[in-house]
């Protein structure tokens, strides 16, 4: 644990990961914007990063932009582990894996765009999860 018991967080929501994907201007700047959060994330040695929802812009996102996605978070989430902290949970998190090592973890829930209601439950962000690449 850190001295003082002390630590850094950052906290986003709204990402919307994909929008304007279509736009040859703005087609970039969601994945910009979470990709230098991440950076400042990492670069300030963020013990982990509470994403509040809306990940994605839409409930199925294009194939591109999950690829983008998982490419960015592979980036910024995979390396030497800095973990000071526990977690009291039986979910399944990336953080207790042992056979991977997680710089920054980053947990998160679903928005109203990453909704994992209809058939299974499921959401692009379980995608994300069963990639080890965030924690539900």
């Amino acid at each position: 644990m850190k001295e003082g018991g002390d630590f850094t967080i950052m906290i986003c929501s709204d990402t919307h990961l994909g929008y304007k994907e279509k736009d040859p201007i703005l087609t970039n700047d969601s994945f910009t914007c979470f990709d230098e959060m991440l950076t400042i994330a990492n670069d300030r040695q963020a013990d982990f990063v509470i994403h509040g929802g809306d990940l994605f812009h839409e409930h199925k996102p294009s194939k591109e932009t999950l690829i983008k996605t998982e490419d960015l978070l592979t980036k910024h989430v995979f390396g030497d582990s800095r973990q000071n902290f526990r977690v009291a949970t039986r979910l399944g998190l990336n953080i207790k894996e042992t056979n991977i090592s997680i710089k920054l973890p980053i947990f998160i829930i679903h928005g109203n765009h990453d909704d994992p209601g209809g058939l299974g439950n499921l959401s692009n962000i379980d995608i994300m999860k069963s990639a080890r690449l965030v924690s539900l």
